[in-house]
């Protein structure tokens, strides 16, 4: 989040919205597979030899599979912004815990008596 000039990444918000990707791309494996079984149901409709097998047929196998690609695309899109989202998160983290683990290195050696304060 950019707040006057700061950013604060919130992980909690990040894992949220890529589970919410995830979901997402769940529904669209799920909606093709649907779709894959209930046209399958229909392979060959409309005959094999006659002047509206060959005229219908090949427009009818090209529509179909144009339908398959664009829910595959899909699957790929939402799975890319799924990764986006979890590299994200791990942009975040690594410096919030690299700075955690300074801290707490940092008062590991005052409570030794071995650090004077000043640097």
């Amino acid at each position: 989040m950019a707040d006057y000039g700061q950013y604060r990444g919130d992980v909690t918000a990040l894992r949220s919205g890529a589970n919410r990707l995830e979901g997402i791309r769940a529904d669209f494996l799920a909606l093709q597979n649907d779709f894959w079984q209930e046209v399958r149901q229909y392979d060959g409709w409309y005959g094999t030899t006659d002047e509206f097998a060959t005229t219908t047929g090949p427009q009818y196998e090209k529509n179909k599979e144009s339908c398959l690609s664009v829910l595959g695309t899909m699957v790929d899109i939402v799975g890319g912004l799924v990764t986006a989202k979890l590299s994200e998160m791990r942009a975040v983290q690594q410096p919030q815990n690299y700075a955690m683990d300074e801290i707490n290195l940092a008062g590991l050696d005052a409570e030794g008596g071995t650090d004077t304060g000043r640097r």
